[in-house]
């Protein structure tokens, strides 16, 4: 108990020792809850850079061949990334998919690749349209060609609602 903490200090050390461990101690405790937000911020902020970097090891994973420590690393991700990060779960959802296909689990890659079709529809700009299309090709590959007509469509309509580049 922080009391008889207190009372211990008190018996070994002079008074002004004690309170100046006292505010020692108190004062950064108070400035950390007028910090909260900026700290609550910067938390989520983390949370997606290791999301982002372990997505991009199972990328590196995938692509060696390793796919057992890829989908440990998308497991990683998908446990880190915040649930607004649609565009990391949708490109997780895909290596996921992409993996599964790869191991010959066609069931379990259209799955996948229905999670990623799911995300992308909640998310929107950036790279969004580049993971349609390779959503699209992987969709096609396994045999969905109505799932991959649709992602082919989603791609026409991120490529229009994007407009011309300058």
């Amino acid at each position: 108990a922080p009391d008889g903490f207190v009372q211990m200090l008190a018996r070994e050390q002079p008074a002004e020792v004690l309170e100046q461990e006292q505010r020692e101690f108190v004062l950064p405790v108070l400035q950390l809850d007028r910090l909260a937000p900026d700290l609550q911020q910067a938390r989520g902020r983390i949370e997606m850079v290791g999301a982002e970097n372990q997505l991009g090891l199972a990328k590196s994973s995938f692509l060696l061949g390793d796919l057992e420590t890829a989908k440990a690393q998308l497991a990683g991700c998908l446990t880190m990334a915040p649930a607004h990060a649609s565009l990391i779960h949708a490109e997780a959802h895909l290596l996921a998919g992409r993996i599964a296909a790869q191991e010959e689990r066609v069931e379990d890659a259209h799955h996948e690749y229905r999670l990623a079709a799911d995300h992308l529809t909640r998310g929107g700009a950036g790279r969004a349209t580049a993971v349609w299309i390779e959503l699209a090709d992987l969709l096609e590959a396994i045999g969905d060609t109505q799932g991959a007509l649709d992602a082919y469509r989603h791609t026409t309509a991120a490529l229009r609602r994007a407009g011309p580049r300058s």
